[in-house]
């Protein structure tokens, strides 16, 4: 696991990304799902970022960590998955895959890899209405009823928790001001009703002095669980910490204690080192299964694919592979691994 520090800067360097694509909400012509996504695969590539001009980039975040601990590095890469001809009408252009992986070579029992399929869906502006109050606390979230059943087919096949909702939304600060303060106060309501350990985070970044860290908390994009999605923007930020973290925070939470997770939910992970007798369980095996459909794998997809021919009523439109995975790497090299020779 990181320390609460080094948890600060990956929130930190998430934020700053937040802030570059939540801002094409409220444009003219806002942004679609497929461009937002787009955009944040490019913010997220180490080769393609530079040009954004970010004001936490990633090279600031590795220089950052290593300072705070040498022995601790990130990466981020972006993978374009190329399916064959006969899984093209699955693919989604929108949705997108996250695969989070921890290694500790000193303790390679505590390495793990864990992986989501986030369904994108952004709010929608008042087009009649000139910005920036063509958002308010009341814009909705399209409904898509078809979408809601794909992701309860592929949780019920699947048998894992490994898809929720990403929530393309603009930031409070944004917005017009009666807007943002309501905002703020639905938050810090929900804060303060919060046991969520992620609280004690929040107010250690408050008591050192992190005085932009509570901007953090007013973010754009949103990580909320399938089966409670928010009616509208209050919403979203009166369960922050609830059923609803920024993206940033959602990231972060996972590289915390065990006891911290309580918004990601996933009972175990997908581990590295030795087998135990969770890997064994039908848990792990759906925990393998949904990394390898993440992945990209074709065993995994053609499985996937058998399942749902075999089920009724399934919706035309059943596209659910994500064009591009978002690969995010944190590694521990106290110690390096030592290598056998043959």
């Amino acid at each position: 696991m990181i320390s609460l520090k080094a948890a600060h800067l990956i929130i930190h360097y998430f934020d700053s990304i937040d802030k570059v694509v939540s801002k094409r909400l409220v444009r003219k012509r806002p942004w679609f799902e497929t461009a937002l996504t787009s955009l944040l695969c490019d913010l997220l590539d180490q080769e393609e970022q530079d040009e954004y001009k970010l004001e936490y980039s990633f090279a600031k975040l590795k220089e950052d960590l290593t300072a705070l601990d040498p022995y601790l590095n990130a990466s981020f890469t972006i993978e374009t998955h190329e399916y064959s001809s006969k899984v093209e009408n699955l693919v989604t252009q929108s949705d997108i895959g996250i695969i989070i992986n921890f290694k500790a070579y000193c303790l390679p029992e505590e390495s793990w890899s864990v992986a989501w399929l986030l369904q994108a869906k952004r709010l929608s502006p008042n087009r009649k209405i000139s910005i920036p109050f063509r958002y308010n606390e009341k814009n909705r979230f399209d409904i898509d009823k078809d979408q809601k059943n794909r992701i309860d087919i592929l949780a019920k096949i699947v048998g894992v928790p490994f898809i929720k909702y990403l929530l393309y939304c603009p930031r409070p600060s944004m917005l017009a001001q009666n807007t943002e303060k309501n905002l703020i106060n639905n938050r810090d309501r929900s804060i303060a009703n919060s046991d969520h350990i992620l609280k004690y985070l929040f107010c250690s970044a408050s008591y050192n002095g992190l005085n932009d860290f509570n901007s953090t908390l007013s973010s754009g994009i949103f990580v909320n669980d399938k089966d409670n999605l928010p009616s509208n923007l209050s919403t979203i930020h009166d369960s922050i910490f609830n059923s609803c973290l920024p993206l940033s925070w959602f990231i972060a939470e996972h590289f915390l204690c065990k006891r911290s997770h309580e918004f990601i939910k996933f009972n175990s992970r997908f581990l590295y080192g030795k087998p135990n007798a969770h890997h064994m369980s039908s848990n792990y095996e759906g925990e393998e299964w949904a990394h390898g459909i993440v992945s990209g794998n074709p065993e995994a997809i053609s499985q996937l694919i058998a399942e749902i021919g075999d089920m009724p009523n399934i919706p035309k439109n059943f596209s659910f592979l994500p064009a591009h995975t978002i690969n995010i790497n944190i590694t521990s090299e106290r110690e390096h691994p030592t290598v056998e020779e043959d």
